[in-house]
């Protein structure tokens, strides 16, 4: 067991989860701590250095909330909840009757959990730059991920996340963990595996208002 996750498995004690949840939690904590920097992290991620110092530096403090909002802080940048389109995919999203949402918080992550099995198909329509997608997968195994997106640029994005959650290159097929994505009119990611986890039961309530608090931002 590495130090930091003994810190985490202390700190995060105290706080409103149940066992599986916190286990979770720990198992995010640590991915987003160990992912390399992205490319070009400066003009896709602009302050992804400054969150991440701040959510290792609360690790080493005794501050549970302070801990979680940081690693939350830190987990809604990735997400990208303030991600880019251009004017013509708002305009591609606009006449074929699409809404515009919020990335969300940690809650869709736990609260899949106990609908997803080994041979689960798991699709998201907008997948934004498909981070979500991969830590569903990595967290509870399953036959396949689809990843629906129209942008881009959230395409590349998720691309270049991709070596440092372990999934293979674009382009990669067969055997567990093989991903292709490709861009169209539409953008389709495909994450395959094998392996399931054991999901928790419920969400935890700081989760739940991280959620409410995203959607203060504006929409993607």
């Amino acid at each position: 067991m590495s130090r930091l996750d003994e810190r985490l498995k202390t700190l995060l004690r105290p706080l409103d989860y149940s066992e599986a949840e916190r286990n979770q939690l720990i198992r995010l904590m640590l991915l987003l701590a160990n992912l390399p920097a992205p490319p070009d992290a400066q003009r896709s991620f602009p302050k992804y250095q400054e969150y991440k110092q701040k959510f290792l530096t609360r690790a080493e403090g005794e501050d549970s909330e302070a801990l979680e909002e940081a690693f939350l802080t830190l987990y809604a940048h990735l997400h990208m909840h303030e991600g880019r389109y251009t004017p013509e995919e708002r305009k591609q999203m606009d006449e074929a009757g699409g809404y515009w949402a919020h990335a969300g918080g940690l809650s869709p992550i736990f609260e899949a959990a106990p609908w997803i099995r080994p041979d689960t198909v798991s699709a998201d329509l907008g997948a934004g730059n498909g981070l979500q997608g991969m830590l569903l997968q990595i967290l509870y195994p399953h036959r396949k991920t689809i990843q629906i997106e129209i942008s881009s640029d959230m395409v590349e994005l998720g691309n270049n996340f991709r070596p440092g959650l372990a999934f293979p290159p674009t382009g990669s097929s067969g055997g567990p963990g093989t991903c292709a994505m490709r861009h169209s009119t539409g953008s389709t990611s495909s994450i395959s595996t094998g392996r399931c986890g054991p999901p928790p039961t419920r969400v935890g309530h700081s989760t739940r208002d991280w959620q409410r608090h995203s959607m203060q931002h504006p929409a993607r």
